[in-house]
């Protein structure tokens, strides 16, 4: 008589059968952003992308509008920074660790 399949060998090969198959439906969700019709991007020389920046100015209301951004994905940043968990839950999951 056979011993049963050991739960690693089990779990191998069910990875391995998956690993060999076509990961569902992404071919048509990647191409269907890309207009087959458009035409291909064009590589411009780095003068001639120079030329065109150097037309381009600075103002106030530019400066006013990044500094703002700026500010804004400082305070978003700020937010972040906090504990993922208050402190119940903290002492709640230490608790629970040190009794095992």
């Amino acid at each position: 008589m056979l011993p049963a399949p050991r739960p690693f060998a089990l779990l191998s090969s069910l990875a391995l059968c998956m690993g060999c198959a076509a990961p569902p439906g992404l071919g048509p969700v990647l191409r269907a952003e890309v207009d087959p019709a458009a035409p291909a991007p064009v590589i411009l020389p780095l003068d001639q992308v120079i030329a065109q920046a150097s037309g381009v100015a600075i103002t106030p209301a530019t400066t006013a509008g990044v500094a703002g951004r700026a500010a804004r994905l400082r305070a978003r940043a700020a937010a972040m920074q906090g504990p993922v968990q208050d402190a119940a839950t903290r002492a709640r999951l230490a608790a629970a660790i040190s009794d095992n």
